[in-house]
């Protein structure tokens, strides 16, 4: 076997161990979200959840850096908001890890309000 040879085996196993581990992050981000789902505590703990999914990402990635964090944290509110509400337009949606606190602070308020909003409709 040549040196290429075993460079593309170590390189596919260490893309084989990358998925094994983000496999692990997914079940336990499950239970992250089945223990939101069921609790039906409102807005406040599904972002608790969706923080707590965040940075188990970050962990089990294996590297911990502000940019990483802003990275997964963006790619996870992405997955989060498809499986909740459907593919955003990315043109005009905008992550949390993108926003400052104070944006955060605005913009989930802005979503309690609507979502009080639609149950006052409903009823």
């Amino acid at each position: 076997m040549n040196g290429s040879n075993i460079e593309q085996l170590e390189a596919r196993a260490e893309i084989i161990r990358g998925a094994n581990r983000a496999v692990s992050a997914m079940r336990s981000i499950e239970a992250i979200i089945q223990a939101d789902e069921s609790s039906n505590s409102g807005w406040v703990d599904t972002w608790a959840a969706e923080e707590s999914a965040a940075d188990l990402l970050v962990r089990y990635s294996g590297t911990d850096t502000p940019f990483l964090r802003g990275f997964i944290s963006a790619l996870a509110d992405y997955v989060s908001l498809c499986s909740g509400a459907g593919v955003p337009n990315l043109d005009a949606w905008k992550p949390e890890a993108t926003m400052t606190i104070e944006e955060i602070e605005k913009h989930r308020k802005k979503l309690v309000a609507f979502g009080t909003e639609s149950t006052e409709v409903a009823a």
